[in-house]
């Protein structure tokens, strides 16, 4: 399984602890996702690809598989999926004007003290998700995690 990264790793002496510097991604989901017990989500293999300056077709050749989603594989990834799904709803809001507080060109202090919304596109969570607090990471997670359920329960009607 993933026998061109192998070989470009070793060509290179490049270990899986020296990718994940490289790539900010953990050594434990490297490592599980070159056993196959986790996908490599195009995040990362974007990631890894401009560490490595290899073409993504070259390292994780297209093939052509079943269609069906694994939901067990992705409930195993909830972290990585529900900061994925953060992150592109912060960009969809961005694109749309929204900004956070602190970016607010209507900020004061009395806002801040009295916790009001200086301007109509002030959004509360309003940063990528490494950079929100536990609670609202654990809140993204819920709603990602009815969203699997969502499917699974799907699935079974079909």
């Amino acid at each position: 399984m993933y026998e061109q990264l192998k070989q470009v790793l070793r060509s290179n002496d490049i270990t899986l602890l020296k990718l994940s510097y490289m790539t900010h991604i953990s050594p434990s989901d490297l490592s599980q996702a070159m056993q196959g017990k986790k996908p490599f989500f195009p995040a990362w293999k974007q990631k890894i690809c401009n560490a490595l300056h290899v073409g993504e077709i070259n390292l994780f050749p297209v093939i052509k598989q079943n269609t069906a989603i694994d939901i067990s594989s992705l409930e195993l990834s909830l972290e990585s999926l529900s900061e994925q799904v953060h992150n592109a709803w912060w960009e969809e809001k961005k694109r749309q004007g929204f900004h956070g507080l602190v970016g607010c060109p209507n900020m004061s202090e009395a806002n801040m003290i009295n916790d009001n919304f200086p301007c109509e596109k002030c959004c509360s969570h309003s940063d990528y998700f490494d950079k929100l607090s536990l609670r609202d990471q654990r809140y993204t997670a819920e709603i990602v995690k009815g969203v699997l359920d969502a499917i699974k329960k799907m699935e079974e009607m079909v």
